[in-house]
């Protein structure tokens, strides 16, 4: 079973500044949780892991990443995520500055529910 959404946000900020918050070295700046690991300064690179750990009810949730393309000519970058148990999420994110505003594209999330979960869900 899988779920699919596009969220998508508009950003009051020049697209190349937006694209550097995306980069893995700069996750821990805003997401709600810490990057574990090494992680090297500089852009991602197709191959490249790292961990995050978010702490709720009581007990640290580690969700690994593996980068999976990354253009940054186009500010695109996608990535794997495998959350606890047993979640997927298959991401994209692309960033375009438009006349109006500096808006990222829409963000394409699939996340696969594991089929025990997806069964009880049902």
């Amino acid at each position: 079973m899988g779920l699919s959404v596009c969220p998508a946000a508009i950003v009051a900020a020049p697209v190349e500044q937006v694209w550097q918050l995306l980069q893995p070295v700069r996750l821990s700046e805003w997401i709600d949780g810490r990057i574990e690991g090494s992680v090297p300064e500089g852009a991602p690179f197709v191959g490249q892991t790292f961990s995050a750990v978010s702490r709720a009810f009581g007990r640290d949730w580690r969700s690994d990443f593996i980068v999976e393309k990354v253009d940054a000519m186009r500010h695109q970058l996608a990535m794997h995520v495998r959350f606890p148990f047993g979640m997927q999420l298959h991401e994209h994110v692309a960033c375009n500055a438009d006349r109006r505003h500096l808006v990222p594209r829409p963000i394409w999330l699939r996340l696969r529910l594991p089929a025990r979960l997806a069964r009880q869900a049902s």
